[in-house]
């Protein structure tokens, strides 16, 4: 054997992932391409050295595949650090949430159910919050919505 490699955080399996970021229908702005914007997440997660995940609405509209889709008919995960962008919290999306360590949540909606589960709730706009994640880590794209 000549070395171990871990395997590159963004194609983990989401059940063994320390570090997810999931997006939901309100990570994609109306008439965006929502393949594209799970893209950016999925580079945002991966130099965070974590998964993207997904709800139903975001694997049914075919934005991403379903072994990323997270709740009662998808993936149950137990991550240190899950951070939900434009997640709104419905029963089953979070039946999928084992135990996790901390939860963001980035939603517009202050009073939706994820922001209420989350230790952190920032309410904002969940794409521009991506983008500025993007910049600040330099990450091509970053200045999508500047």
């Amino acid at each position: 054997m000549v070395a171990v490699l871990d395997p590159e955080p963004g194609s983990t399996e989401l059940a063994e992932s320390r570090r997810i970021l999931a997006a939901g229908a309100g990570a994609v702005p109306t008439g965006a391409d929502g393949r594209a914007v799970m893209a950016r997440l999925t580079a945002v997660a991966a130099a965070l050295g974590g998964s993207a995940g997904a709800t139903r609405v975001v694997t049914d509209a075919g934005w991403a595949e379903h072994d990323r889709q997270i709740g009662t008919t998808g993936v149950v995960v137990n991550p240190e650090l899950y951070l939900a962008f434009g997640i709104s919290g419905a029963a089953q999306h979070v039946g999928g949430l084992g135990r996790p360590r901390h939860v963001i949540s980035v939603n517009t909606d202050p009073s939706c159910p994820m922001t209420a589960l989350a230790d952190l709730g920032i309410v904002a706009d969940a794409p521009a919050v991506l983008a500025e994640l993007e910049h600040r880590l330099g990450l091509p794209g970053g200045d999508h919505d500047r």
